[in-house]
């Protein structure tokens, strides 16, 4: 019977009819306990809350809890103690969301509008105007709340040189109130409790960062003749479009590199991003969140790390870096058609993981020395016949392994299917990745001795075992 029956509608259940008294260390009741309890273990005691002819039921039920899980008999007899009741709950929370509100935090529901998406293509300013730009916005929470929303430090942002401009020309006031209702709904949004100053400092500054995506984007289009006439313009849209809009477009922005990354990567098939090269298994995973991130190392920054798009030129730049992970998986697709069965197993154990340009190289070895791609772990002892075909210079004693003039033709002629009906500027990054892959030959492959190579230090192509 206990098995089918949800735990809080059984200790709901049992708090209606019983109250359970439990014995301290030396067996006693607490003097307050009346008289003529009954107990089923000599810890908890029973006190009927109703007639007695509920207790033949009650009996039942919690003796085939104890029978069935002893776990899951104390947690009906502790939840019959400790629980509080659902109406006080309920109450509870009526209270403290009418409080939230009194300070500016609007309830979840209408907070979650401000992740509504937009079509950016399409966005006119004029259906989003503030109602009426003399009424100002309703204060909210303590003044020193305006601090927060004045902070605008996460980088250069054009919404930070805006609002320079705006405080300067005066009649702020009210824009200062609606970006703190503003960062309200989005912390409502985001699930951070209101009192956690570190949290909420980093909500604060995505939404700062959203915003000024925004206004960015409001302001793609737009013929500013300077960055100083671009500010002006900026002023102009925080003044007469609600910030709630802005926010919503940048916001979509960020959901155009998410669908990219779905599309490429679909759910439940992303084990095949962990061989592709770094940063770009990073930058997949940031943007195929719900509040989707960039990596930063598509910036090439020495430490990177996921954050929130700032610019609309860091978008674009996730949105190549996504559109090139599934030309990237053209490329696994057919190299996994070429693969002989079993075969990418058996250079393990391997100390590095196997990249897709590594298995891209070892089908390119494959097709100069046997006219045909295939993928299989390259035998070390034709390591000689590869670098003789490929190279002018190498070995461990060459300083600068060169490569011979026809082989960045023979690497777009083997992979040139790969390439056919790719997009010009698709193109362009797919014959980079090769470049890359052409570097990591050269100066991994290049300076290899092959009577010493060990298959499980090498990284640019996959080795059989010696």
């Amino acid at each position: 019977m206990t098995d089918a029956l949800d735990m809080e509608l059984l200790v709901g259940f049992l708090r209606a009819r019983l109250r359970v008294w439990k014995a301290e260390s030396g067996g006693q009741l607490p003097p307050e306990a009346p008289e003529g309890l009954s107990s089923l273990d000599g810890v908890y005691y029973l006190e009927l809350l109703r007639s007695n002819d509920d207790f033949p039921l009650v009996r039942a039920l919690l003796l085939e809890a104890r029978e069935r899980d002893e776990t899951l008999y104390l947690r009906l007899l502790e939840g019959v103690i400790h629980e509080i009741d659902l109406e006080l709950e309920a109450w509870a929370f009526r209270w403290r969301t009418a409080r939230l509100t009194d300070e500016g935090f609007p309830e979840l529901d209408d907070a979650l509008s401000v992740y509504v998406r937009m079509d950016p293509d399409h966005f006119d300013p004029m259906r989003h105007r503030k109602h009426d730009a003399l009424q100002p916005v309703e204060p909210v929470g303590p003044r020193t709340g305006k601090v927060l929303a004045l902070r605008t430090d996460s980088g250069d942002l054009l919404l930070r040189r805006a609002w320079e401009a705006g405080t300067q020309e005066g009649d702020w006031e009210t824009i200062e109130e609606e970006m703190l209702h503003l960062l309200n709904r989005v912390l409502v949004a985001d699930g951070i409790e209101v009192n956690s100053a570190a949290p909420a400092r980093a909500v604060f500054d995505r939404a700062h960062a959203t915003l000024s995506l925004g206004i960015e984007t409001a302001l793609d289009r737009a013929d500013a003749s300077s960055e100083e006439a671009r500010v002006r313009s900026a002023v102009r849209l925080l003044r007469e479009v609600r910030l709630e809009a802005l926010f919503q477009l940048g916001f979509t922005r960020t959901l155009l590199v998410r669908d990219l990354a779905l599309r490429a990567v679909p759910e439940g098939d992303e084990r095949w991003v962990m061989i592709l090269d770094p940063p770009l298994p990073e930058a997949v995973a940031g943007a195929r969140r719900d509040r989707p991130l960039l990596w930063t190392g598509l910036l090439g920054v020495d430490k990177p790390e996921h954050r929130t798009f700032r610019t609309l030129a860091e978008v674009e730049i996730a949105r190549r870096a996504m559109r090139l992970v599934g030309a990237l998986r053209r490329l696994w697709d057919d190299l996994s058609k070429i693969a002989v069965p079993g075969s990418l197993g058996e250079g393990k154990p391997r100390r590095a993981p196997m990249r897709l340009s590594g298995l891209a190289i070892t089908a390119f070895a494959w097709r100069t020395l046997e006219g045909t791609l295939v993928l299989r772990p390259f035998p070390v002892a034709r390591l000689f016949a590869l670098q003789n075909a490929l190279f002018e210079s190498h070995g461990p004693a060459c300083a600068e392994p060169r490569l011979r003039e026809d082989t960045r033709a023979r690497v777009r002629a083997a992979f040139c299917a790969w390439l056919e009906g790719t997009e010009q500027d698709l193109r362009s990054q797919c014959e980079t990745f090769l470049d890359g892959c052409l570097e990591q030959l050269r100066t991994e492959i290049g300076i290899l001795d092959p009577r010493h190579a060990d298959p499980r230090f090498v990284s640019a192509m996959l080795l059989a075992r010696a």
